[in-house]
């Protein structure tokens, strides 16, 4: 059996909540009364916003790393550029002090 989407899951509940209000006469005996349909559209709903609330920090998320990765690429630049710098100047022995573990 293949196991639904979050989507389907939505729709199916959108779906069942609608059909037990408008069979409500034959499903409350059985226990599915109003108290029973507004808990499930309550809870529908919490999972609605925090679906949207999900979606927004995932674009966040996104935002952030390509920000991340493009500062990351400018600081290995300059890493790269004062290395070479370094390694002009100084003296093999005093590369350490950079953080440097070249041997040429």
């Amino acid at each position: 059996m293949a196991r639904q989407s979050f989507a389907e899951k939505m729709n199916d509940s959108k779906l069942m909540i609608s059909g037990v209000k408008q069979q409500s006469d034959r499903l409350t005996r059985r226990g599915l009364d109003s108290k029973f349909v507004e808990k499930y559209e309550r809870i529908f709903g919490d999972v609605q916003k925090l679906d949207k609330e999900q979606e927004r920090l995932k674009a966040n998320l996104k935002t952030k790393t390509e920000t991340l990765q493009q500062k990351a690429k400018e600081m290995k630049a300059l890493y790269s550029e004062a290395k070479k710098i370094v390694k002009i100047e100084m003296k093999n022995s005093a590369w350490r002090e950079f953080g440097i573990q070249d041997k040429r």
